[in-house]
């Protein structure tokens, strides 16, 4: 399982993004990228969701949450 930061940086990689153009996308500076992806810090819920928004892909996706439909119910 990827931290939250080795999902950033996959999602990011795979998005064709450098740090500095994701950065901007979301308002924050390069450095707290870089931060992010090398697990310094972690992004508050509404940076995750920022991020998220971003990528393209789900909150659960970005934290690697996977819930089978049975456990659902």
């Amino acid at each position: 399982m990827l931290t939250i930061g080795e999902s950033i940086k996959k999602h990011r990689q795979d998005a064709d993004m450098k740090q500095c153009d994701f950065a901007k996308k979301i308002g924050v500076n390069q450095c707290v990228v870089s931060w992010w992806e090398s697990g310094k810090i972690m992004p508050s819920l509404f940076s995750a969701i920022a991020i998220a928004d971003a990528l393209n892909i789900s909150l659960d996706e970005l934290v690697g949450r996977t819930v089978a439909s049975d456990e659902r119910n």
